[in-house]
């Protein structure tokens, strides 16, 4: 029997609704969380604290809506990931049926440069009918390097 690699799948990934939501919703709030633990340290009346965090996360959204996270192009050709045209190495790090969550890491970083990462969501929407393929070729064994690239742990 011969080990074949998955099939190559490009799919564009955009996120999707939630990962738009959670990217103005988290600094958000954690703006407004900030302000009022400052104001309440400061001795201010909780009531006009929390009234001044709630100003300030509106601010914070009110600044944030029109940002969107990054977009990108996913690719994997049967040999090698790609994000970008850049190679990486994916990890799932959430698999919500038709949603993905990817921690990204370059692999072509110069020895002794600091390891970067990116996060990247996939939306079902986004991926259409080629989210199957996508699943198949994170979770296949890889045909070069580690054996166990792309496997998720056992029990």
């Amino acid at each position: 029997m011969s080990l074949r690699s998955a099939p190559a799948v490009q799919v564009f990934c955009t996120g999707g609704r939630i990962w738009r939501a959670v990217w103005v919703l988290l600094p958000t709030l954690a703006c407004g969380v900030l302000v009022a633990w400052a104001l309440l340290q400061l001795g201010l009346a909780p009531l006009l604290s929390w009234a001044a965090a709630a100003a300030a996360g509106l601010l914070a959204m009110g600044l944030l809506h029109k940002q969107h996270p990054p977009e990108a192009r996913l690719c994997w050709d049967g040999a090698q990931w790609l994000c970008d045209d850049r190679p990486v190495s994916p990890e799932v790090m959430l698999d919500l049926d038709g949603w993905l969550l990817l921690r990204l890491t370059w692999t072509d970083l110069a020895p002794g440069q600091r390891q970067g990462r990116r996060w990247l969501a996939v939306d079902g929407r986004d991926a259409g009918p080629h989210l199957h393929a996508l699943r198949l070729a994170l979770f296949a064994r890889q045909p070069h390097g580690d054996a166990s690239a792309g496997l998720m742990p056992g029990p």
